[in-house]
């Protein structure tokens, strides 16, 4: 596989505040002296677009009330004097924010950065000036952070789990409101190792959606690694990590736009596919049992890769296939083999052991349980939407009932998927009317806002008998939390 930047190392830690150095940042607005020892400061980095800062600002003052002092931290990219950020910020004229503004445009992660000097917090939280945070925020990162603060390993980071939002009114911002599910660790933070990035491919989250820092940590190791390309914010928490503990929350605590986002412009969406291939190609290569391991998950976490990089390109009007980029990785395989299921079943065993359950390991539940209704309505035909991994463990489940029938696998575009999987067709779903009334659908898709297109598709055609694995599995977990927290 030829990889564009196994030269750099991941590791090696540079000081990028003594970089911005020469560039002076001036308080605007606000006074130091109201909130003199904050414990907790929200750092915002912005640049225009003062409407949706607004409503990040809005997000940040109606949290519920907490037994410690903190602040706001505004520091604008965009030198001009009097423009509508500074306008906004005087508009609003709360004693919690202190606006400052650098004389010099610094970029994203120099920005990232400074917010962090000029914060007074001993626990720094950084909202993108688009993003939202719910209205308990504050106090369960306050709660979080007393509780794993102590240990033999300093505490450095906290990411929230988040959910990506365009439109406002997708965003519930009290938790009472709030019905999408969320993942159990047993009720406890879930650290991130270098194990944990073996086993599931991914790191953690963006620095946004109050992602708190430990801000003596953040100036000690020279802060956000800007010269590590565009994926250097989700890298710099695998960096922490490897000499202080980083966590992921349970509970979802922020939202975060794509509206009007450079991510959705497709260079930068292949640049970031680019960088989080090559550095995980980079840890691939750190010994011998990674090297192995990486014949054994390379392909599917390339494809996860490009699940992620194609949905957030839904977002916008340029939507991209997963096929774009397999310029990126030629060599993936286009079947799985043993090698893959082998990694599916003990990716399932370790999301349990660690006290989560994912989507995967609950299709076998679900789909047994889903059975005896088709039956009961009277159909004996069925069609799988989706032909990726879940549509595979579902057409397993129902192929040893003998009394059920597998028409095939449908997709949306059958361009990106193979003529055939476990040796059932795949068929464009605009090919099927013709069995809208005779066919049960099982909607396979492991991504609630691909759910939310395949509903719709299928809506559109009038396929009425059908149901959602996803949604299944989150009203089963609803209910195994609810009668657990009864007993």
């Amino acid at each position: 596989m030829a990889m564009k930047r196994l030269h750099i190392n991941y590791n090696k830690t540079s000081d990028h505040f003594n970089k911005i150095n020469h560039v002076r940042t001036n308080l605007i607005y606000g006074n130091p002296e109201y909130i003199k020892k904050p414990w907790l400061s929200y750092i915002i980095p912005a640049y225009k677009r003062p409407e949706l800062l607004k409503q990040t600002l809005e997000s940040v003052l109606k949290q519920q009330p907490v037994d410690f002092p903190w602040d706001i931290v505004v520091v604008d990219n965009e030198t001009e004097e009097g423009n509508p950020t500074e306008c906004l910020i005087r508009e609003i004229d709360n004693k919690r924010i202190l606006y400052y503004r650098n004389r010099e445009n610094i970029g994203p992660g120099g920005n990232y950065n400074r917010c962090i000097e000029v914060a007074r917090g001993t626990w720094v939280a950084m909202l993108h000036g688009d993003d939202l945070i719910m209205n308990d925020h504050l106090r369960l990162m306050g709660k979080y952070i007393r509780r794993y603060q102590k240990g033999f390993r300093k505490l450095a980071y906290i990411s929230p789990r988040y959910i990506d939002f365009s439109r406002i009114s997708d965003a519930k911002l009290d938790r009472n409101m709030w019905k999408k599910d969320e993942i159990c660790y047993f009720g406890r933070l879930k650290r991130l190792t270098f194990l944990d990035i073996m086993m599931t491919g991914n790191t953690v989250g963006i620095p946004s959606f109050g992602t708190v820092m430990n801000r003596e940590i953040m100036l000690k190791t020279g802060g956000f690694q800007v010269d590590l390309g565009i994926c250097e914010d989700v890298i710099t928490p695998y960096k922490l990590s490897q000499k202080y503990r980083v966590y992921t929350t349970p509970k979802i605590m922020g939202f975060y736009r794509f509206e009007r986002n450079t991510c959705l412009k497709r260079e930068v969406i292949y640049e970031i596919c680019e960088g989080m291939t090559d550095f995980r190609e980079y840890l691939f290569q750190k010994n011998i049992f990674t090297r192995l391991w990486a014949h054994v998950v390379r392909d599917e976490f390339f494809r996860n890769m490009t699940i992620y990089c194609s949905h957030i390109s839904r977002y916008g009007t340029d939507k991209m296939r997963m096929s774009d980029f397999d310029y990126i990785y030629p060599e993936r395989k286009k079947n799985r083999g043993f090698m893959q299921e082998l990694y599916f079943k003990l990716n399932t065993i370790y999301a349990i052991l660690n006290g989560y359950t994912t989507f995967e390991s609950g299709v076998v539940r679900n789909v047994r349980m889903l059975i005896p209704h088709i039956k009961k309505r009277g159909f004996d035909k069925i069609i799988i939407y989706g032909a990726g991994r879940a549509g595979e463990q579902v057409a397993k489940i129902l192929q040893k009932d003998k009394e059920l029938e597998i028409l095939c696998l449908a997709v949306t575009d059958k361009k990106e998927n193979e003529k055939k999987v476990r040796g059932i067709p795949v068929r464009q779903i605009d090919e099927l009317t013709e069995y809208r009334t005779e066919c049960f659908v099982i909607i396979a898709a492991t991504i609630e806002e691909f759910y939310d297109d395949i509903d719709e598709k299928l809506e559109q055609l009038n396929f009425r008998h059908r149901c959602a694995l996803i949604k299944l599995f989150q009203k089963n977990k609803t209910e195994r939390r609810r009668r657990f927290q009864k007993e």
